[in-house]
């Protein structure tokens, strides 16, 4: 069937990689920028734990692990652009559900400093105390999962249905096309995030006597979340447009010069002993092993060789063959008692995708196996109309050999076991993946809680720290990429064990630069909390003992722990006006009578001098360590992504094709599992062991955070960023040394027995074990 037939009209490869590139921008924009962007800011306004915001961001990527394999399989199967339609369209979704907070769990209840309590005045702010934030929690929950749902398709099948389509010579800069968009996304987030930010959360109302760097600030967090839905929406239908598309015929896949090679090989000893069988494929994005299959098969061939003769297809045997003894194929060719050669179709079998394909000469056949063939025989196979409209030189028709009658069959339980123990037992590609998984833990907890961090050490707004950390990071990125992927391939042409020593090198120059995570300011004085409330016993000598607020002199004031208005008296912190011992509002920014901020209290006249100023005091912070800080962050990330190409280098050639598919499946789960899931959930538990002043609502101290303590703090992030780093080094060091000397790739264990049970080379030369190819091959 054409695909004017199908009703879809025909759009071009240009096209389709355009709309993937706006769905990668918007994708990564939203939840590689906006959503850590806006972490602190969903804290605070949602009464939220490090903890929580931490699970937020390890549940995107539980929702893409638990999809990826059944988008693979309707990948492999399906209609690739129309799913990346569907996956754009629940993105959308995922984008609305992730807003809704703002709208269904009430108005932010912000209470200006008018309303702020003093000392003996008997009135306290009101604290809402209901499941709000409950159900918040719960729809944020829901949305970012929806968000990971609709993310995997485009991860997954982008790619190869640009390989499927692309002629191999123009894949490499459709690819780099659609990667620059995916890397300008986050930058484009936190930059629309640091402006949002700015805005209060409720949009055209916000307080006279507040602004963006007040600590009760609450930014409009929810504003690109709305704008990057209607961006999917928009373009997720055009996506339906596209036909299921054809292969290209001149992309240049390795299997169809495997497969002529093949021939050749073939050809030339067709009256030597007949090579084992090895059946090629057309599509090679499988999901997880169509290529292993057909290894295994010429594996089985090597130890039962009357089984599958090379070029024929399998017919069963007679009722009268069976009761004859079986009798090996000689040298001449193949045996005549069990097997005849065939380029016809099966139509019987439900499965209809195997079909003969020839390789050359059409004498030499070679076929799909059926996924009911058994070792002793397979369905009838009736002939087929070689000259009807439609189809190919060999009667298969167009459409179907182009693409659905190129679908692979599945492996069984045991081949896949055996695949997975395969690789599993690659200690170079463990390693690489161990080393990955490290890496990955502490990059998805710095990507989660970095802006968060920054505002702490340097007491930033959540806006400015956005903009900053976005520009550093994504420069940072962006540079370390380009230069790992032309230092490892266009300067150095480094062989794949000398990409396995660039990651190592690398990784360990870049440790060093984890202290820069020590920098930041001291934290500003405040009483009860980081500083005494005596004036006259040392009153900047920290409190080693716990929280103490309360003070002789605001006994009696009955202050309420919620919420947190910090006022600044003598360069000095106060909770609020109430626990500085306020009794009376001068102005709007002004409070008298302070007891507490009394250094040296001896008459009435003094003590009506003792003012507060709304706000914390100012800070004494060194900004020079925060360029310094920045510049490091910057080659923190150069360095990190600067192993990006060396390692997927590594990865791909520490496995041969057969286990490809499996592996990369394979190091997905190990990545996340053991990296991007944790690793912000145990970020999220550190920061809050950091944590000296916690919001108290409604007889409760599980709130946000107000105040961290700033040592404590960066010393804990500096060991979570090292010490993965630190792992990873270990892992890299492990699989260069394991990797295989020389330029093949490592050999699959089942492989490696059938080389072993086949005849020594001789003495006088050393026999090299190189990974079998695709197709016949000479013996």
């Amino acid at each position: 069937m054409t695909d004017q037939e199908e009703g879809s009209c025909v759009c071009s490869p240009r096209m389709f990689l355009a709309l993937s590139a706006v769905f990668l921008f918007v994708q990564t924009a939203t939840v590689g920028g906006v959503f850590n962007a806006g972490i602190s800011t969903l804290e605070r306004r949602y009464s939220l734990t490090s903890l929580e915001a931490g699970i937020l961001a390890s549940t995107y990527d539980l929702g893409v692990l638990l999809v990826s394999f059944f988008i693979g399989y309707l990948g492999t199967y399906g209609h690739r652009p129309r799913i990346m339609g569907i996956g754009m369209f629940v993105f959308a979704i995922g984008c609305f559900v992730f807003g809704l907070p703002h709208f269904v769990a009430g108005k932010y209840d912000f209470s200006d400093t008018s309303q702020a309590d003093l000392c003996g005045d008997g009135t306290q702010p009101d604290q809402m105390c209901n499941n709000e934030s409950s159900l918040a929690y719960g729809l944020l929950l829901a949305g970012i999962l929806l968000v990971a749902f609709g993310s995997a398709p485009l991860f997954t099948l982008a790619p190869a249905h640009l390989d499927w389509i692309l002629p191999q010579s123009s894949l490499a800069s459709y690819l780099g096309v659609l990667y620059l968009f995916g890397g300008l996304g986050p930058a484009a987030g936190f930059v629309a995030a640091s402006f949002s930010l700015r805005e209060w959360v409720e949009y055209g109302d916000e307080p006279d006597n507040i602004d963006s760097d007040d600590t009760n600030w609450v930014g409009a967090w929810w504003i690109p979340w709305y704008f990057a839905c209607g961006l999917a929406i928009l373009f997720s239908f055009p996506f339906c447009c596209f036909s299921r598309g054809e292969r290209h015929p001149d992309n240049g896949d390795p299997l169809d010069k495997n497969e002529h090679e093949s021939h050749q090989v073939k050809e030339y000893n067709f009256n030597n002993k007949p090579p084992a069988p090895k059946v090629v494929v057309v599509n090679k994005h499988t999901i997880g092993g169509f290529e292993a299959q057909m290894i295994l098969q010429d594996i089985e061939h090597k130890r039962n060789p009357h089984l599958h003769p090379p070029g024929h297809t399998l017919v069963p045997p007679s009722h009268h063959q069976r009761q004859q003894p079986q009798h090996h194929h000689d040298d001449s060719g193949p045996a005549k008692n069990f097997y005849r050669p065939s380029n016809s179709r099966n139509h019987d079998h439900p499965n209809n995708n195997a079909h003969p394909v020839s390789i050359g000469d059409p004498s030499h056949t070679h076929a799909f196996p059926d996924p009911g063939m058994t070792h002793h025989g397979a369905s009838p196979t009736p002939n087929y109309d070689e000259k009807r409209k439609g189809h190919d030189d060999h009667g298969v028709p167009r459409e179907e050999s182009s693409y659905r009658d190129a679908l692979p069959t599945a492996l069984s339980c045991g081949q896949m076991c055996r695949l997975g123990k395969s690789v599993c037992g690659n200690a170079a590609f463990m390693f690489v993946s161990l080393g990955l998984a490290a890496e990955a833990f502490a990059i998805a907890g710095l990507a989660t809680f970095i802006v968060k961090i920054v505002e702490t050490s340097f007491d930033l707004s959540a806006a400015d720290a956005s903009l900053y950390v976005g520009v550093t990071v994504i420069l940072g990125a962006a540079g370390g990429l380009l230069f790992g992927g032309l230092l490892s391939g266009c300067c150095l042409h480094l062989t794949p064990r000398k990409n396995a020593l660039m990651i190592f090198i690398v990784s360990i120059i870049s440790l060093p630069l984890m202290g820069g995570f020590l920098l930041g300011c001291d934290e500003t004085p405040l009483a009860g909390v980081f500083v005494r409330y005596n004036p006259n016993n040392n009153n900047n000598e920290i409190v080693d003992s716990g929280l103490s607020l309360d003070s002789q002199c605001n006994q009696g004031c009955d202050c309420a722990r919620y919420p947190y208005y910090p006022v600044c008296a003598n360069g000095i912190n106060y909770f609020s006006p109430c626990y500085a011992g306020c009794t009376t509002r001068i102005d709007g920014e002004t409070f008298g009578n302070c007891v507490c901020a009394a250094s040296n209290p001896s008459s009435a006249t003094e003590l009506m001098d003792l003012t507060a100023k709304e706000g914390k005091c100012d800070s004494n912070c060194d900004y020079t360590n925060l360029i310094y800080f920045f510049l490091i962050l910057f080659f923190i990330m150069f360095t990190t992504l600067a192993n990006a190409a060396p390692a997927s280098v590594v990865t791909l050639k520490s496995i041969p094709r057969v286990e490809k598919s499996v592996g990369q499946g394979m190091q997905q789960i190990i990545v996340r599992l053991l990296g991007a899931i944790p690793g912000p959930i145990v970020f999220g538990i550190v920061i809050d062991d950091s944590c000296a002043l916690r919001e108290e609502r409604c007889g409760y101290d599980n709130g946000s955070c107000y105040e961290y303590r700033g040592d404590d703090l960066r010393m804990n992030i500096l060991i979570l960023a090292a010490a993965p780093k630190l792992v990873a080094i270990i892992c890299y060091f492990i699989a260069w040394r394991v990797f295989p000397t020389h330029d093949d790739d490592h050999i699959h264990q089942i492989e490696m027995e059938e080389v072993k049970s086949e005849p020594k080379a001789p003495q006088g030369g050393a026999q090299k074990l190189r990974r079998p190819k695709l197709g016949p091959s000479s013996t």
